[in-house]
């Protein structure tokens, strides 16, 4: 499967988790000494980590791969794995057949989490894949098919690049396939939602999307930076392109100079 610009497992962990502890306990931009071994933890595991959240209670999850099976990682606030979740703090689910890609990791309010990515369907071909977890990293069956659902526009090689809930905690996923945004809409059992866009699925030819969000109404906003200009396209709660933001739905900006071709890796709403 390919990694894209992907640290070790251990790295990014590290480096993840000293944010999480210099915002709570040190000085912005210094360690944490009180987190890990001198505001370093390095977990003993195998592998690549792809998203990564915090629970209230300061609890640190993190979802990877090991050994072709979908990880999950719990560790305490000073950064001690969790012994209350799976072993040593770690659960590996075998969800599905040829495994799943995961690339971002949601909370779910009442507990539990959403693991967003994709799942190879033969070749080179991926399909979008949500693998729904409780609290104790167990997959929840009534979720999908056994605890995963998994969905296809058709042949081409889906990659999920962001996610997040909505209001009514429906899952909405962006991801590309070649040149052009795809967003999804899922229901909280996982399947697609027919009220967006009459399938659940919304297109935007020429558009590659690198992150998302979701405003108080219900409109998801998608960032695709191509060369020496940003773009923010806004889509309606009914997955349609809203004709009165910007340009027919797209608002353009130039990137600041030197910044051409690095696309914007989080979108956020004040």
């Amino acid at each position: 499967m390919p990694l894209r610009h992907r640290d070790l497992f251990p790295t990014l962990m590290a480096g993840l988790l000293l944010m999480h502890g210099a915002g709570a306990h040190a000085q912005y931009g210094q360690l944490d000494a009180s987190f890990g071994s001198g505001g370093y933890v390095v977990p003993d595991i195998a592998g690549y980590a792809y998203g990564v959240a915090v629970q209230p209670d300061g609890r640190i999850v993190a979802t990877g791969a090991r050994n072709g099976l979908l990880a999950l990682l719990r560790l305490l606030p000073n950064g001690a794995p969790d012994p209350t979740f799976g072993t040593n703090g770690e659960v590996a689910l075998n969800a599905v057949p040829n495994g799943i890609t995961s690339e971002k990791l949601l909370l779910l309010p009442g507990g539990g989490f959403i693991v967003a990515g994709y799942s190879m369907v033969s070749g080179a071909d991926y399909q979008l894949a949500l693998a729904r977890c409780d609290e104790q990293g167990a997959l929840v069956t009534t979720f999908g098919t056994g605890g995963v659902a998994l969905h296809n526009e058709g042949p081409g090689s889906l990659v999920v690049r962001d996610a997040a809930l909505d209001a009514d905690g429906r899952i909405v996923v962006c991801a590309t396939t070649g040149f052009a945004l795809h967003l999804a809409r899922c229901l909280p059992n996982g399947a697609l939602d027919p009220a967006f866009d009459g399938d659940g699925w919304a297109q935007l030819v020429g558009f590659l999307p690198s992150a998302m969000a979701i405003d108080a109404m219900g409109r998801i906003l998608v960032c695709n930076a191509n060369d020496s200009r940003v773009r923010i396209a806004r889509f309606l709660a009914n997955g349609a392109l809203d004709a009165g933001f910007g340009d027919a739905g797209i608002v353009e900006a130039d990137l600041l100079p030197g910044s051409e071709r690095e696309a914007p890796c989080a979108l956020k709403l004040m």
